[in-house]
């Protein structure tokens, strides 16, 4: 029984991790051979969790890099990315959002769509919306497929 709780809680934080999130810890899970009910709900838990703090503290935490001499060329690429992967999302705003996190392709993850509701200055509901039907669907998706091949 311990055994299965350190494995669930890894999965938990799997998913929580920028890069991994659930796109990453869902076929881990299911590879364990965990339910894959189970490990959907898990990683869709853990995947959303730091939604929130990224979107309401992202964008003060960029203008702060910017401001400092030492770390400006950091923050200054990173403001560049995330406007250059927002483009859509500006134009088609909660779709756009919403579609962005739903892509189970690399960087288009609760992370980068939290950091992209930030910097757009998104109601935060809004963005919690949006994120969480996005990660909904690249969690069937990247389950589907998962389930499929292992």
């Amino acid at each position: 029984m311990l055994e299965f709780i350190r494995k669930e809680f890894m999965l938990l934080l799997m998913s929580f991790m920028p890069i991994i999130e659930l796109r990453g810890a869902i076929p881990y899970g299911i590879a364990l051979g965990f339910n894959p009910i189970h490990v959907y709900i898990t990683c869709l838990i853990g995947s959303i969790l730091p939604s929130p703090i990224i979107i309401l503290t992202f964008r003060h935490i960029l203008k702060w890099v910017k401001s400092n001499k030492y770390l400006y060329k950091i923050g200054h690429y990173i403001d560049i990315k995330i406007n250059r992967k927002g483009k859509n999302v500006k134009k088609y705003k909660m779709i756009g959002l919403m579609l962005f996190v739903a892509l189970p392709i690399p960087s288009t993850g609760v992370w980068s769509g939290s950091m992209i509701a930030s910097i757009l200055k998104f109601r935060i509901k809004d963005a919690l919306i949006s994120i969480t039907i996005g990660n909904i669907i690249a969690g069937l998706i990247v389950l589907a497929l998962s389930y499929h091949l292992i």
